[in-house]
């Protein structure tokens, strides 16, 4: 029962260990295809457009701070959960990020108001549209981090 108990242990931390290195890499590979992404963009983009896109980001970057409202992390700290209590989650975690689109987007012009910037509007109504698309995958990305399949992931 002991040596089941060290193997299990070790299992775990191989585990860790495997998905502390594949985390780094993804989030290596990340910031270096966002520079790529910003130094393309400032070369296409005029400094204002450019200036634009920065304020979307903002905005959109507050708005995404409450996307998810805690049902990954729910995802993950249950041991099991049954389909039904699945089912649940996804329709729920759906149903706020319609809502959170729906606010972004009433929202809009007076965050384009903020920022003296009229053609912001436009700009946060077409990037809210993420936060619909963006349910659809976050319950599969939380079932892999509780199942530590880091590799996947990245």
């Amino acid at each position: 029962m002991i040596a089941r108990s060290q193997d299990t242990r070790l299992s775990l931390f191989a585990k860790a260990v495997s998905g502390i290195k594949w985390s780094a890499s993804a989030s290596a590979a990340s910031v270096l295809i966002q520079f790529a992404q910003l130094s393309v963009l400032a070369h296409f983009l005029s400094p204002k457009d450019f200036g634009l896109m920065a304020m979307a980001q903002i905005a959109m970057g507050f708005a995404q701070s409450y996307a998810d409202m805690g049902i990954s992390n729910a995802l993950i700290y249950q041991q099991s959960l049954s389909q039904a209590q699945r089912s649940s989650l996804f329709w729920l975690n759906l149903a706020a990020g319609i809502a959170l689109f729906l606010i972004v987007s009433a929202a809009a012009p007076a965050v384009a108001h903020l920022f003296h910037a009229a053609e912001l509007a436009g700009l946060l109504r077409w990037t809210a549209v993420l936060f619909i698309i963006t349910p659809f995958g976050q319950q599969f990305q939380a079932l892999l981090e509780k199942d530590l399949h880091f590799g996947v992931l990245a």
